[in-house]
């Protein structure tokens, strides 16, 4: 399978070419990612990315070895291309940087096991394309320098938002990569060299941030999960299909020697995303899911869930929760530039006291009368927190964890003040 994101926009069109395969790819931000440093992510060639061989080779004799123990449980067959690809490699001269150690392992199982499956010249071209794609990356390293004035920036965070937490994963270990849907004048406020530069720099990002989560779990973490939000979709079937129009277009790479050109997920970064939550998913497409689905492959199948309004349970039961933005439900920073009121109201968001102690970006929760309400608030695993209600109007019974408290009107309660969670 390919990245992950264009499902949300192509799963319409789809419905109208169903012997196609699902194409994913993510469309990013700008926004760096937190904890991660400009000196992780490469900026010069993969050829010698990583150029200080000292302090590389501890990771990359680790890396190394989590490969080689995941690649014992694999077939003989397999075993063999990836060290076919290695060699290749080695006698070009081309070092891979700790962070793209797992290039071979991705390009047999995403070429020679999967596109070029049925061609005689399945090794070769592979090699073709394992080289061309580390290229790539000494290329396009070249542009993230220039790209990230504060004018540019913005327009990322107002038309093609995402959020990478640098601790953020899901319970399997997975790195999270969270985004929302490109706003349809995306490709008239970007350009394309700008939207190709900022999504590779992503995705480089989320190699460095797989390495990790590798080492720090101590087995092979070969991909990572998205989940996109369609909260802020507009136009309907007609209004996501002219958004994939422009991202075939946007992710198009023309490639000298080429006859067609090249989608910049599908063959620089194969085999990249275990996994695809698609959170507020409208009727329609959600329609349009469960019959295009039926015409997808079933690993690719089960990678993809699309879930409406009520999502929370089974991001809750996958650990990935309290990683998402505010206005989803989570602990994350909202994007500064979303307008709340599109939401109205009845969002619960986990607020952060000011300086004068008030509440920072909290929201009302409107309760019915005589009525009981269940609400379940998550934040990232380690975190503290403070649960902190303040009554507008009339009187509150409020049943926390089994403690019943009684408020009346303007009374603030604070309940588990700086109690620390472990799960």
């Amino acid at each position: 399978t390919f990245q992950a994101f264009r499902c949300v926009v192509l799963l319409s069109s789809l419905c109208f070419c169903v012997t196609q395969k699902l194409c994913c790819s993510i469309m990013s931000s700008p926004q760096p990612v937190e904890g991660v440093s400009a000196a992780d992510v490469p900026q010069a060639s993969a050829v010698d990315a990583g150029a200080d061989a000292s302090s590389d080779a501890a990771t990359a004799a680790k890396i190394q070895g989590i490969i080689d123990t995941m690649l014992k449980g694999c077939s003989e067959e397999e075993q063999q291309y990836v060290a076919t690809l290695r060699k290749a490699l080695d006698e070009a001269g081309i070092k891979l940087a700790p962070q793209h150690l797992y290039l071979p392992v991705a390009f047999v199982r995403g070429f020679i096991l999967d596109t070029y499956k049925d061609k005689d010249n399945k090794v070769e071209l592979t090699i073709k394309e394992i080289k061309e794609a580390i290229a790539y990356r000494e290329e396009i390293s070249k542009q993230f320098g220039t790209l990230d004035s504060p004018e540019v920036e913005a327009l990322f965070e107002r038309h093609m938002h995402s959020y990478i937490p640098s601790d953020g994963s899901d319970f399997d270990g997975y790195p999270l990569w969270i985004l929302d849907l490109p706003s349809p004048d995306f490709a008239e406020k970007l350009t394309k060299e700008q939207i190709v530069a900022y999504h590779s720099r992503d995705l480089m990002n989320m190699e460095v941030l797989r390495m990790k989560a590798s080492i720090q779990h101590n087995k092979y973490v070969s991909g990572h999960v998205v989940v996109a939000d369609m909260s802020h979709s507009k136009g309907g079937l007609g209004g996501a299909l002219g958004v994939a129009k422009k991202l075939n277009a946007a992710l198009s790479i023309e490639v000298e020697g080429s006859e067609k050109p090249k989608n910049q997920d599908t063959f620089y970064f194969p085999e990249s995303m275990i996994s695809t939550l698609i959170l507020n998913a409208p009727w329609w497409f959600q329609g349009l899911w469960k019959v295009a689905s039926l015409f997808l492959e079933p690993t690719t199948r089960k990678k993809i869930k699309v879930l409406g309004a009520d999502y929370t349970s089974v991001l809750f039961e996958r650990g990935v929760l309290g990683y998402l933005p505010r206005y989803l439900g989570g602990c994350s920073p909202n994007p500064t530039a979303l307008n709340m009121k599109e939401f109205g109201e009845g969002v619960d968001i986990v607020g952060r006291p000011g300086a004068d102690g008030t509440p920072d970006g909290a929201l009302e929760y409107f309760v019915k009368s005589r009525s009981p309400e269940l609400l379940r608030v998550c934040f990232p695993r380690t975190h503290r927190v403070e649960w902190r209600i303040v009554v507008n109007k009339r009187n509150l019974v409020l049943n926390v964890a089994g403690h019943v408290r009684r408020a009346s009107k303007n009374e603030s309660i604070t309940i588990c003040d700086g109690t620390k969670f472990e799960e």
